[in-house]
């Protein structure tokens, strides 16, 4: 889809897009603005209500290895607010 279709696409509902945050990233991100990598998850939970979802999901494993993924999800309430064309 080249960007002139993109925008065309704003606010339309399409399939879930994974995204995953390395750890590395989460602790580049709280050396400078966090004391602890919780605080940036609390951070992103915080960010969720503000743009007035009424529902946070954080889903960390049992087990953290290397390669663990955390994931903080809401209901993108703001989002399905903004008009649907520019």
């Amino acid at each position: 889809m080249n960007p002139a279709e993109a925008i065309t696409h704003l606010g339309a509902k399409t399939s879930k897009i994974p995204v995953g945050i390395s750890y590395k990233i989460i602790e580049h991100f709280s050396a400078g603005l966090y004391t602890s990598p919780n605080k940036a998850i609390e951070e992103l939970v915080a960010n969720s209500y503000d743009a007035l979802a009424n529902r946070v999901d954080v889903h960390i494993p049992d087990i953290i290895e290397k390669d663990s993924i955390i994931y903080v999800v809401d209901n993108r309430a703001y989002y399905d607010k903004l008009p649907k064309q520019v």
